[in-house]
């Protein structure tokens, strides 16, 4: 199930580019990051949170800013990196 979801991402990804759909691209970073973090790829869903995070900032996008904090305050902390974690935490939480 989840390397077929990650096929189908990936190449949604790749049209969402070609076709400068920043938010769609976003949707599709996140979504690729939840598929690592189930699989226990924790560095993966990192960096796809963080190019989602890096959109959804450009773009404004409040709602999807929170959850995405949220999740990388979570990875990181059960990665052990706690002061990022809380970086994480008080952006989702503070604002």
């Amino acid at each position: 199930m989840g390397l077929a979801r990650a096929l189908h991402l990936t190449q949604a990804l790749k049209l969402c580019r070609q076709t400068d759909n920043r938010l769609g691209e976003g949707f599709v970073l996140r979504s690729l990051g939840y598929v690592a973090h189930f699989q226990g790829e924790e560095e993966k869903a990192l960096d796809f949170w963080e190019q989602a995070l890096q959109i959804y900032q450009e773009l404004g996008d409040r709602p999807r800013l929170l959850s995405i904090w949220q999740h990388l305050g979570e990875v990181y902390a059960a990665l052990g990196d706690l002061g990022r974690a809380y970086e994480y935490y008080v952006a989702a939480y503070a604002r």
